[in-house]
């Protein structure tokens, strides 16, 4: 789920036309991140279904400045005529079930020292992509995805997808009052450094978070490769 909220109080200004201040965050570095902020009202879309998120996302010209205001929950799990996709719709035609791959890869006859083959893994592979189509949705180049006010925005069962684009904004507010269970937690991150080493003990991150009694704690340290380094 991808929640996208802004404040709705009188006189707050419209954070898709907003630019991000000086030295604020890796999106200010250089140039700076606007976004859509540009746009012409004609690609200042408000949506409601994953289809007309898409059609706002594809509308020409290619690399014209864009503003999505989505209002209300867009389910990413429906096709273009609002209807919900399940499992099965995504398997439909490729042979994939999941009894037969369960079957097929049970450890108990298949063993842990060999990568999956046969029929049922690329009849695996077809139904992922089928679903990753529906579910993972691509953001072009100078783009501002945000929330209306008051609707509870967001996008439940998909995602948002910046791959060979830049200049991308979401304005995303976290709802307050979330819990995290006691135990370890790791956060992933990644960053696109405008300048210096790509070395991760060079970031730091911090947390900030209260008990259920209200008081509040900080944790900082420094940002660790995959596997320690």
């Amino acid at each position: 789920m991808l929640p996208f909220a802004t404040r709705a109080d009188a006189g707050t200004p419209d954070l898709a036309r907003t630019a991000l201040a000086a030295r604020d965050g890796w999106a200010s570095s250089g140039s700076g991140t606007t976004g859509g902020q540009a746009a012409d009202a004609a690609h200042d879309t408000t949506v409601t279904t994953r289809a007309e998120l898409v059609k706002a996302l594809r509308a020409g010209p290619s690399g014209a400045p864009r503003i999505i205001r989505i209002k209300g929950r867009i389910d990413a799990k429906t096709d273009d005529q609002g209807r919900r996709l399940d499992c099965a719709d995504y398997a439909k035609g490729t042979g994939y079930t999941l009894a037969a791959y369960l079957k097929a890869y049970d450890p108990a006859v298949w063993g842990r020292s060999e990568l999956p083959a046969g029929a049922q893994e690329p009849a695996r592979a077809a139904a992922q992509a089928r679903q990753a189509e529906r579910i993972a949705i691509a953001v072009p180049s100078n783009t501002t995805v945000v929330g209306v006010p008051g609707t509870d925005a967001g996008i439940n069962g998909g995602s948002l997808l910046v791959q060979k684009a830049d200049n991308a904004v979401y304005r995303w507010t976290p709802k307050p009052g979330r819990t995290v269970p006691p135990g370890e937690h790791v956060f992933a991150v990644q960053y696109n450094h405008a300048r210096g080493p790509r070395a991760p003990g060079a970031d730091t991150y911090t947390a900030t978070a209260a008990t259920a009694g209200g008081r509040q704690h900080t944790v900082t340290g420094p940002v660790r490769a995959p596997g320690g380094g």
